[in-house]
């Protein structure tokens, strides 16, 4: 049965009126299949058109009660059901509103609040229910405000209930108090039910009820628990801080906790203090916590306070608990994560929290390439074979398209398997002409079969300019909070961030062979331990700063994903020493050209053989398929042809050219 409930009454605790609204829908008044914005008032879809992609038809496959529910994905790529109810049509900045809804998760589940009645701007709450049982809020944009259980694959009742006028927001399971907190975005109009990417659940007996005066707290003290770094690579330094809250009228005068790390219980009083309404204080658990291997429980506990004489009337937020898990990187491993990001794109500045805050953190193992698109660091050969079609997004060893907010997961996952290889990046540099030498070492730590590749990028940090496309949009201005390592929050910057306030890092400037990698990198298998080493040369232009670059080398797998990455300024590249290869001499290549170049049907391709030799020139695009190849039986001297491009479509490809066991390629661009 749906019902709406509208009144006016008295409440005992107060002494004048307080307006009160329910609302409840377990969906039986509907038929299965009915789209469910264009038959309830009440509910709609974010982008407010009802009866189509972003609504949701009520389904009898599965239900808590009676026959009805609705059901949320699956979609490999998120949606497209997206329905909205606003609770009392404005934005609520005070009182009580308390919901509460039963789900049942088959993979992953989410819903969120939204702070203001104009979708899409600030995000008060987000709950994720994930595949494992584990759920999470994200509160005000801070991840992790709390963690918890739930029953995966059954039916459960999950119920939000909010204190806007003490900030207090908890979130129970099943009855049971998970946890409580203060949210820094405390206002609410509207809850957005979503299924993101691999997401299935269903939805039944929603139910709501607000009045706009909440009764008063006088006794209440809240324990939380601050960890600065919950996931990491084992050693990696995190602060564990105790926070005691007074969010009662009452004055806190002294209190005693228990905090527990492992197996480690560490007691902790204060006395002699004058917390009012409202204040908090932090104290130290243990600062420079070294994170072991595996998963270890952290909590705190609120024994008593003001020497027990203190009745605290929200027991639910006088323990918390975190887990921090850490994990062993395998030798000599490094991941790879590419970025698809332009100036014009105004959410794009998470991606760039992201690979500063993971580059800060993990320095030794985490490699960042910001791809951009259609600005003026847009690198064509690279875009185009990174291929992004959503911004921003990123890959993790070119895995699947993710949010770059969350790559560090993937990180964490990828960094522990075993790499196929060791790489060594070398480099010679003459400053006169800016050509750049460079040679890839491959030693393999087990057996590299024929289908393995090679590839070498360029990137370089501290990119500035000016002019058009060179001011970054930002969404964030004004909105959700985004911080940089500095303390920078993106929110209080301008819509866009001005030219001369832009700076960009890890900016992918070339990509030295096609996409996909390096054609026949291994014509046979590499035996463990055994060697080979690829050159490549690059001239860096006049504009761009080598004093700031990145050599990142990797060796892809048959399936297209990265196994291995390296990543060296050019300095320590030149330190490294450079290794001509026996089978990719670079001489070969110092004496080629092609021109002219771009072309739109024949140019002239000329090489200065020193010995006679069978040449044989192969013409690949960015994808690494072959497109063209020909033969050329014992030439001598100077060897030069007419070669016919009519055939091909516009666009980049490589040509690679072998004369005997010498080896080169040059790009080329074809323009009809």
């Amino acid at each position: 049965m749906k019902k709406i409930i509208l009144s006016f009454f008295t409440l005992i605790l107060f002494s004048s009126l307080s307006f009160g609204q329910s609302f409840s829908d377990d969906f039986e008044s509907y038929s299965a299949g009915d789209w469910l914005g264009s038959t309830a008032a009440q509910w709609t879809t974010w982008s407010g058109n009802t009866g189509g992609a972003d609504d949701v038809r009520v389904s009898d496959e599965d239900a808590s009660s009676g026959t009805n529910s609705i059901k949320l994905g699956p979609s490999a790529a998120g949606g497209p059901e997206d329905v909205v109810l606003y609770f009392t049509g404005d934005k609520i900045t005070s009182g009580q509103l308390n919901m509460n809804m039963m789900m049942r998760v088959k993979s992953a589940g989410y819903f969120n609040y939204q702070a203001e009645t104009a979708i899409g701007v600030t995000w008060a709450m987000d709950l994720f229910f994930e595949a494992n049982g584990k759920g999470s809020v994200t509160a005000g944009g801070v991840a992790n405000t709390l963690t918890f259980d739930y029953p995966a694959d059954e039916w459960f009742n999950v119920a939000v209930n909010v204190n806007l006028d003490a900030n207090k927001w908890q979130v129970f399971i099943d009855g049971g108090c998970v946890g409580s907190f203060a949210n820094p975005t405390n206002t609410i109009a509207s809850i957005d039910i979503f299924p993101r990417g691999g997401d299935e659940f269903f939805v039944d007996d929603f139910a709501y009820t607000y009045v706009d005066a909440a009764p008063p707290i006088t006794k209440d003290a809240s324990a939380t628990l601050n960890v600065t770094e919950e996931l990491g690579l084992v050693g990696t330094k995190t602060s564990i801080i105790g926070t005691l809250a007074n969010l009662g009228t009452e004055t806190i005068t002294s209190f005693d906790v228990e905090a527990v790390i492992g197996s480690q219980t560490i007691p902790f009083s204060q006395t002699g203090i004058n917390l009012a309404a409202g204040e908090s204080m932090d104290f130290d658990i243990n600062t420079n916590f070294a994170m072991p291997e595996g998963v270890t429980t952290t909590s705190i506990n609120i024994l008593s306070v003001n020497g027990g004489a203190f009745d605290d009337q929200d027991q639910c937020n006088d323990a918390q608990s975190r887990d921090i898990t850490a994990v062993v990187p395998a030798p000599n491993k490094k991941i790879v994560v590419e970025e698809a990001t332009g100036t014009w794109c105004g959410w794009c500045p998470r991606g760039t929290v992201a690979l500063e805050k993971l580059t800060y953190k993990y320095p030794e193992r985490f490699i960042g390439i910001a791809v951009h698109d259609n600005d003026p660091m847009a690198d064509t050969d690279y875009d185009s074979g990174l291929g992004a079609t959503a911004f921003p997004n990123a890959k993790v060893d070119r895995g699947a398209w993710m949010n770059p907010a969350n790559v560090e997961g993937p990180f964490i996952e990828n960094v522990q398997t075993s790499a196929v290889a060791k790489l060594e990046n070398g480099a010679e540099w003459n400053a006169d002409t800016r050509e750049l030498k460079l040679s890839l070492t491959v030693t393999a730590t087990e057996d590299i079969s024929t289908g393995y590749k090679v590839n070498m990028a360029i990137t370089e940090d501290g990119v500035t300019g000016t002019g058009n496309g060179w001011a970054q949009a930002n969404y964030y201005s004004g909105g959700s909070d985004l911080f940089s390592l500095d303390g920078t929050n993106w929110a209080d910057l301008p819509d866009p961030v001005p030219a001369n306030q832009s700076v960009y890092d890890h900016v992918a400037r070339a990509i030295l062979a096609p996409f996909s990698g390096l054609p026949d990198s291994f014509t046979e298998t590499l035996a463990t331990d055994g060697e080979k080493t690829f050159n490549f040369t690059y001239t860096i232009p006049a504009e761009f700063d080598e004093t700031k670059m990145h050599i990142v080398s990797m060796i892809i797998a048959p399936n297209g994903t990265i196994n291995n990455g390296e990543a060296v300024t050019i300095t320590e590249a030149i330190e490294n020493g450079y290794t001509v290869s026996a089978t990719h001499d670079i001489a070969l290549g110092n004496s080629t050209s092609i021109y002219p170049n771009p072309f739109s049907n024949t140019a002239t391709v000329s090489v200065n053989l020193e010995e006679t030799a069978d040449v044989n020139i192969r013409v690949v695009d960015l994808n690494g398929r072959v497109v063209m190849m020909k033969d050329y039986a014992k030439q001598s001297g100077f060897f030069n042809i007419q070669f016919d491009g009519s055939s091909l479509n516009a666009g980049v490809y490589v040509m690679q050219i072998t004369a005997n066991d010498k080896f080169t390629s040059k790009r080329i661009s074809i323009i009809k």
